[in-house]
């Protein structure tokens, strides 16, 4: 067997570095890291020393690791193991992984050092942590997996062959004639999920038929997920069955079909694998359940982890694949007395012109406009418009040229520009009509849509800029110890923008080749809309300002010029082609691990969020920005006031405040406009953010232009130009702060002129 020496000799460093390594005791560089694990692994090296050390005398205890107790499955093989164990004179330590690998690794070694007699797992590890289980085998504590297991490492396991559960059934709907089908299942990392996508698949191939692997969707195994992508592709695919392999992702399926108006059956089937109870078909009439039992898996277990207990030196490892099964709900009809919906067919004889702003608030709405358009028979059309130009594409469509519409987005701060110029139609009337009480909408949102008494558009988002940041770096021993010894402070969420830079250097390779990122932070500059919301938040965090109480511009202050060296500097730590980048780039390399940190609109968070439960290693944590000076955020949609479809927008706007409807626009957007849907008890379970952007919302700086009765509104897209042109000319052409200013003190000054601010007399 292998030893330290030989572990530090393969890897070519010392063994007081393998000790550092293995035992995370001191930080080590990542190559150094690197190399040690890899060395680690290829000669199957086991501190026995350790293993020695944690191994206790029996404690008549039992551990039961499960990813969480929400799922009914779950539930139920908890409280069968929890029956067996007590009858056997044991107690029972439970813990929750949450999907989490850190956290089932520290909840395993904290289990071990507490000398528990066996545990069960269902755990979240993938194959990346091999090497984890060959150290934990070391410690010769029996372990049983349940459903999930380790590929390439030989563990006791028990479970279901859910291959051929699923291998069986689809062959079955085949034989049957049905052809359209889709598989929503967990991610495929876990072994019971792939096993469930390779019999779809499989079956599909032995019946010679094309296999499209779009039909499969791993997704998150809870019924939010389950319902969102069940609307993305219901409206246009039309499938005949639907699978889903846990109880709440049939549930999903479920209220995504009622939701569309399908029947089920009758238009489409519903067949989810999970444990049937005699209610079942009260709370879900039409749906089948692939009944599997928890019941019998937990006993089995149970009962196995004694023996191992009782015979540890005689023990084989094993391996059990439950295969009963039976299908409850009724025999299958053959495909031919289904009626697949077909709502994309349908003709209506009312319609609606919709301009969208591209971007993630899109999204929800897109996905849950076939509802709508059934529920009221009215066809809606939408166009996608970039938000650089949708201020363009109004004033064109203004003056009767280009794109025509009956409703459009806009952005909240656009608001006093739109109305001066007469773009947007007065809504106070038709509100007070419908009784639509907009009281509901957070107090500081009323902005969004609201001139003194008048309004002028209903709330679509709400939402405000939040911190992002990779937390489980942040609280890495190594890495926290490395950032402290550098700065003499703890690495936490930065509280202010000077921090914020130092952490973001701390992240950056170009300045530590140790870290873990390349940058330390992701910045967006390929419009002025959203650099100028950057360089905003640094200028109220200084308390600059761009004009005073008078609107006369002060451009040239000396908090404004700190905020900008401030932000130039953020720049530096960030990637080299900053000036391309959009908001969604800015995003997407935070999600791809390139970026330590991000500051982001609250409605990206549900794609962050989502990225973080599929990675399992990865934890993201929310914060406040640095300062607590957010700007103003949010969508609000209007009526163009020459529309000629004026009834179908109101009824719209109806659906769109709805309750109902903004429940559902939080789950897929995370940016509600609605007070109710912060304070929701499942949403802010699901999205724990929503603390963060309600605290925010309500210290955010509006973003209203310089006005006076005298005066136009400068347009904002000037504004914005005026606010990123010091910036950009710092960067490209190597001005100081004080310098790009100044001229833009002098350009804003003719810009205020221009649109009737007088000159000031300095008397």
């Amino acid at each position: 067997m292998a030893n330290i020496k030989d572990v530090a000799r393969l890897a070519g460093v010392s063994t007081a570095t393998v000790s550092n390594v293995l035992n995370q005791s001191r930080p080590v560089s990542e190559d150094k890291k690197r190399r040690v694990l890899d060395a680690a692994e290829k000669l199957n090296y086991i501190p026995s020393a350790n293993a020695r050390d944690l191994k206790r005398k029996a404690t008549k205890t039992i551990g039961i690791i499960l990813t969480d107790i929400k799922s009914q499955f779950h539930a139920d093989l908890f409280n069968t193991v929890s029956s067996v164990i007590q009858e056997r004179g044991y107690t029972l330590r439970v813990a929750f992984s949450n999907e989490v690998i850190r956290n089932e690794q520290f909840l395993l070694e904290n289990m071990f050092s507490q000398g528990v007699d066996g545990i069960i797992l269902i755990t979240c590890q993938t194959e990346k942590e091999s090497m984890f289980w060959k150290k934990i085998n070391a410690f010769q504590t029996p372990v049983i997996f349940i459903e999930r297991k380790i590929p390439n490492v030989t563990v006791n396991y028990a479970g279901f062959n859910n291959y051929s559960i699923s291998y069986e059934l689809t062959s079955h709907l085949l034989k049957k004639g049905y052809r359209k089908m889709h598989l929503l299942c967990g991610m495929l990392q876990y072994s019971s999920e792939s096993d469930y996508a390779r019999g779809f698949s499989d079956a599909y191939k032995d019946a010679s038929l094309d296999f499209d692997p779009d039909i499969i969707h791993p997704i998150d195994m809870i019924k939010e997920s389950a319902m969102e992508t069940c609307l993305s592709f219901l409206h246009d695919r039309q499938p005949e069955v639907i699978l889903g392999t846990s109880r709440e992702i049939t549930e999903g399926i479920m209220l995504a079909a009622q939701y569309n108006g399908i029947r089920v059956p009758g238009q489409m089937l519903v067949i989810g694998a999970g444990e049937e109870n005699w209610d079942h078909h009260l709370k879900h009439s039409g749906d089948r359940i692939l009944s599997r039992s928890a019941v019998t898996l937990g006993e089995i277990a149970a009962e196995r982890l004694f023996y191992l207990i009782e015979s540890p030196v005689t023990s084989d490892p094993f391996s059990i694949e439950l295969e009963d099964f039976y299908l409850e709900g009724g025999e299958i009809p053959p495909a031919s007395e289904q009626n697949p919906s077909v709502p994309a067919l349908k003709v209506f004889r009312r319609n609606l012109e919709l301009l969208l702003i591209d971007g993630a608030s899109r999204y929800p709405l897109l996905l849950m406009l076939p509802h709508f358009e059934q529920e009221n028979e009215i066809s809606v059309h939408a166009t996608v418009i970039p938000q650089n130009q949708m201020l363009r594409v109004i004033q064109e469509m203004h003056s009767g040229k280009g794109l025509e519409a009956d409703v459009f987005m806009y952005d909240s701060h656009w608001l006093n520009y739109l109305v001066q110029n007469y773009y947007l139609a007065e809504l106070s009337e038709f509100l007070e009509r419908n009784q639509i009480d907009l009281s509901r909408v957070e107090p500081e949102l009323h902005q969004n849509f609201r001139i003194d008494n008048r309004v002028f558009g209903v709330p679509y988002t709400g939402g405000s800029q939040q911190l992002f940041y990779r937390q489980d770096l942040f609280e890495d021993p190594a890495i926290a110890a490395a950032y402290s010894r550098q700065h003499q402070i703890s690495l936490r969420a930065p509280r202010t923008w000077t921090e914020f830079n130092h952490i973001a250097r701390f992240f950056t390779k170009k300045y530590n080749p140790d870290s873990p990122t390349e940058f330390g932070t992701t910045f967006g500059g390929k419009t002025d809309e959203v650099l100028s919301c950057e360089i905003l938040i640094r200028l109220y965090a200084l308390n600059g300002a761009l004009w005073d109480k008078y609107g006369q511009p002060t451009f040239d202050s000396s908090a404004n010029c700190s905020a900008y060296k401030i932000l130039s500097e953020t720049i530096d730590y960030s990637a080299d082609d900053f000036s391309s980048y959009t908001l969604d780039d800015t995003v997407h390399d935070f999600i791809e691990n390139k970026a330590a940190m991000l500051i982001a609109f609250s409605e990206y968070a549900p794609e962050i969020t989502k990225t973080e439960r599929q990675e399992f290693q990865r934890r993201i944590g929310y914060d406040h920005i640095p300062g607590r000076q957010t700007v103003s955020a949010g969508y609000s949609f209007g009526l163009n006031p020459f529309s000629s479809a004026r009834e179908e927008a109101f009824t719209f706007f109806n659906w769109i405040c709805n309750q109902d409807t903004s429940y559902l626009m939080t789950l897929f957007s995370g940016a509600p406009q609605f007070t109710a849907s912060y304070h929701n008890h499942e949403l802010k379970k699901l999205y724990p953010w929503l603390y963060y952007t309600e605290k925010s919302i309500q210290f955010s700086q509006k973003r209203i232009p310089p006005m006076r009765n005298d005066r136009l509104v400068i347009p904002p897209n000037t504004l914005e130009h005026l606010i990123c042109t010091p910036l950009r000319r710092m960067r490209s052409e190597g001005l100081t702060a004080e310098e790009a200013l100044a001229d833009a003190q002098a350009e804003a000054v003719r810009v205020f002129t221009m649109y009737g601010t007088p000159k000031r007399s300095r008397f």
